[in-house]
């Protein structure tokens, strides 16, 4: 992914479906969109080092399954076994 996050077409992908997902959520005590959250937690990982797109996609993905209503077939259908296997302990 060359440290650049949302140049790969799934992390493009996942920043499209948290966005639609979390469209009506703020960030807890704040007017912020909650997709600052995840796209924060993606630039966490960045300037860790870890810049492979499945975790990036998965970072940015992780509170989809369990804070919003977006269908967890489509995430599984729209994205790779690995993202959907990522998820998995991330969701309560």
């Amino acid at each position: 992914m060359s440290g650049e996050v949302g140049y790969s077409g799934l992390v493009e992908r996942a920043l499209r479906v948290a966005a639609v997902a979390h469209r009506e959520q703020t960030r807890k005590g704040t007017e912020l969109p909650y997709i600052t959250h995840p796209a924060h937690v993606a630039m966490i990982l960045l300037r860790h080092g870890i810049d492979d797109e499945v975790t990036t996609a998965t970072a940015i993905l992780h509170d989809v399954l369990e804070d919003t209503d977006y269908p967890r077939e489509r995430i599984r259908a729209e994205f790779p076994e690995e993202v959907w296997e990522g998820l998995q302990p991330l969701t309560e």
